[in-house]
This record gives structure tokens, sequence and C-alpha cells, in this order.
């Protein structure tokens, strides 16, 4: 009896540990929450829709997370963290290179993932028009770091004259909004184009456009673009 306690059955009947199906079910609370910030923005979001999304009952979402504001940073946490699970590995890989070609792909990998989750930069764009409450520890966890260690690469290739002059935090913004614009933007696309920006061929034409327009190798060529 106290083993049943401790796990559950799957549909199939294989049974899970009761820690690993609370993975699973805050994970799906995530992912629900994500697409619900996104399209209704903090103020219009609940924890009674995102529960629906999720396919739990309202009373799971709040022992997870107790409150909205909780459930938007742990959801925003959630979401960068899948794009520096990516990234990591690349930077650590890139260790040595000139700072031109590592902020290259480093962006153009940025710039996939947004194609593939651009509701993490909706729910981002949100928090900045209507000052989300929990915007302001996102930044400084989160987005702090990233941003420090993104500018320090651009302040070293801005030396070596590979990379784009002007100010270090504005070449980064650009590369953000490069990266990541164009897939919030898609319905818009669509329409004025005919094409899907999340067609691999169009995310890839878009990754190329960082090294074209920013960076150039040491040699004065542009940096190449991975197939």
């Amino acid at each position: 009896m106290v083993e049943e306690d401790r796990a559950t059955r799957s549909s199939s009947g294989v049974r899970v540990p009761k820690q690993q199906r609370s993975r699973e079910t805050q994970a799906s609370i995530l992912e629900a929450a994500l697409v619900v910030f996104a399209d209704r923005g903090y103020n219009g979001a609940s924890m009674r829709r995102i529960a629906e999304r999720a396919g739990v009952g309202q009373p799971v979402v709040v022992y997870h997370f107790r409150t909205k504001e909780a459930l938007w940073v742990a959801t925003v946490e959630w979401a960068l963290g899948g794009f520096l699970v990516h990234i990591e590995p690349l930077i650590e890989a890139l260790e040595g290179l000139d700072p031109a070609t590592t902020l290259s792909l480093i962006f153009q990998q940025f710039t996939r993932y947004s194609a593939g989750t651009p509701e993490l930069f909706q729910v981002l764009l949100d928090a900045n028009r209507h000052g989300g409450p929990g915007l302001a520890k996102v930044t400084e966890d989160q987005l702090r770091p990233i941003f420090e260690r993104l500018r320090k690469l651009i302040v070293s290739g801005q030396k070596a004259g590979t990379v784009a002059a002007g100010d270090p935090a504005l070449i980064y913004y650009a590369l953000v909004a490069i990266g990541s614009t164009l897939f919030s933007l898609n319905q818009e696309f669509k329409l004025l184009t005919g094409r899907d920006p999340r067609e691999p061929e169009v995310v890839e034409a878009q990754a190329g456009l960082l090294a074209q327009i920013f960076f150039r190798s040491v040699g004065g060529a542009e940096t190449p673009t991975p197939r």
C-alpha cells in the first residue's frame, strides 16, 4: 500500500514514480502557460485557463506554482532554459574562436530557437508593454548574465574590427530583434509573401542575415553560415 502511494500507473499500466509524475505535470503546465501568456498577455491569462489547456485542475496549478506571478516567472525561466540547454555546449565548443564567429553562431542558433518558440518573445514583449510583475526578477536572474556575456564578445569583436561599430547594447538588441521578431509577425509575413517564416529555408536565410550585416571574419570576409 505504501508503495502504491509513491507511484502511479500510466495509461499503459507502467508504474510512474511520484516525483517523475510531478515533473511531467509541471512541464505540461509550463508548456500551456507559455501559450496562454503569449496569446492573452499577463493580464488576460488566468490560472483556470492555463489549467484547462494543460488538462489538469486549477488546484493542481496552484499547488505547483501558488500564484500567477510565480507561474509567469517559472514559465519564462523554463523557456529561456530551453535555449540555454542548446547554447551552452555551443559556447564551450566555440571557446578560443574569434568573437565574430562565436557571436554569429550563437545568434544563428537563437534564430532557430525563436522560430520554434515564438511565444517567449511575445511574452517578454507583453511584459515590457505592461510592466509584468516578474520582469525585474527574470531580467536580473536570467537575462542579465546572457546580456553581459554577449556584450563582452561584441566589444572584443569591435576591437578586432570583425563586429559592426556602435553601442554594444544596441548591437545586442538589433541581433535579438532580427533573430526573433519575424516569427512573432508570422501572419503578417504570410500575407505579404505567401510563405511561412518557420519554413527551414526561411529560418536559415534569416539566421544568415546576422552574419552578413554584423560580422566579418578576421580576414575581412563575411563570417560563414553553417549548413
